[in-house]
């Protein structure tokens, strides 16, 4: 506060550009570009809410972030992207689409189902399940979910 009499003398321009030089220096390019990598939804979650407390309000920004990260959730919770685990070349398990049908070994399936499982994708669990148990070659004798979203 003991500079608000000098600071009064400066031009608005100048006063401008040094909030707005500290307000650049707040915004975190780099996690915005891993988070962009990791999962592009949230990346725009993240985008829109920083343009709406820049050019409209923190509160309004805050509460429009939360209608958004409700939507993404809800979005991803029907449509969870399921895999199956299969051993790679040094024995780890890797994620592989539930279009392959690829069995871990010859009659083991490992289905992983990535969300929490609710009303609203349940029949595509039981659906997937279904079509793979029915079309697994060679014949299924195991079948292990890993429902640990």
């Amino acid at each position: 506060l003991f500079l608000t009499g000098p600071l009064a003398y400066m031009p608005e321009a100048v006063l401008s550009a040094v909030v707005f030089l500290i307000g650049i220096d707040l915004i975190d390019f780099k996690g915005m570009h891993s988070i962009f990598v990791q999962r592009r939804s949230e990346f725009w979650v993240a985008l829109i809410t920083a343009l709406m407390v820049v050019f409209v309000g923190v509160e309004q920004g805050i509460v429009l972030a939360m209608v958004l990260s409700l939507i993404d959730h809800t979005r991803r919770g029907y449509h969870p992207k399921n895999m199956l685990l299969v051993p790679g070349h040094s024995g780890v398990l890797h994620a592989k689409p539930v279009a392959t049908r690829e069995q871990a070994l010859p009659g083991l399936l490992i289905y992983r189902f990535t969300h929490s499982m609710y009303y609203a994708n349940t029949q595509q669990l039981s659906e997937e399940i279904t079509h793979l148990v029915n079309h697994a070659r060679p014949p299924l004798r195991w079948l292990c979910i890993d429902a640990s979203a």
